[in-house]
């Protein structure tokens, strides 16, 4: 009885001494296993910081060529509005002058004078005389416009004065005022004066005549 109770217990502690042994080479494996994925996972982590930090450095690389390009693109913008704004403003007053002076027209006189009552050039009359005073205007525009005409003639005294509102159509126009030189006017030297007046600018001229007392005498030769 004794003997095959050692022999259990030896059998048994024998049983318990490879299960100990099994369970602690279990442990060791499960060790060794640990610290080898330990081992690689510090081979490995490493590598994926160094990684994330160069991708990192690229997109702050790239955000700041974007950055660049984008205060660039604004900058060379803005340079083409302003210059754009500079050339519109140097062009502006130029057409606008060329615009008043092509739109605005102007009334010129040319030439002022005298006729007789049949539209003759005359510049010596007698008291009763009739007499036309002429001129001459240009407008300078392509539309017809409206002026004022004041005729004066004067010398030893003022002898004819009028004024009218007159049409000048585009180009060259005659105007005369038909009269009569006054049976009391002083014989002399007179000055006919004509001004046109039209969108608050003048155009004058003028032209001399003379007034005489009577026409000169024929002298008869008696045979």
């Amino acid at each position: 009885m004794t003997h095959f109770v050692r022999s259990r217990g030896v059998e048994c502690g024998f049983v318990e001494s490879r299960f100990i042994e099994l369970v602690t080479s279990a442990f060791l494996i499960e060790i060794r296993s640990f610290t080898h994925s330990t081992a690689a996972s510090a081979q490995a982590f490493p590598l994926r910081i160094r990684y994330d930090a160069l991708l990192q450095d690229n997109r702050r690389r790239r955000n700041k060529m974007f950055r660049s390009l984008f205060w660039l693109g604004l900058t060379i913008t803005v340079s083409c509005l302003l210059f754009v704004a500079m050339l519109q403003s140097s062009m502006t007053p130029a057409h606008t002058a060329f615009a008043q002076a092509t739109t605005t027209p102007a009334v010129i006189v040319e030439r002022v004078w005298t006729r007789d009552g049949n539209g003759q050039n005359k510049n010596n009359f007698v008291r009763g005389d009739a007499i036309q005073y002429t001129v001459i205007v240009k407008n300078s525009g392509n539309t017809t416009v409206t002026a004022m005409f004041v005729f004066e003639a004067t010398g030893p005294r003022q002898i004819f004065s009028w004024k009218q509102n007159a049409s000048v159509a585009p180009g060259i126009s005659g105007y005369y005022s038909p009269a009569a030189v006054p049976n009391d006017a002083p014989p002399g030297t007179y000055t006919l004066r004509v001004t046109v007046i039209y969108n608050g600018q003048s155009s004058s001229s003028t032209g001399p005549f003379t007034v005489k007392l009577t026409h000169p005498q024929r002298s008869c030769k008696v045979f």
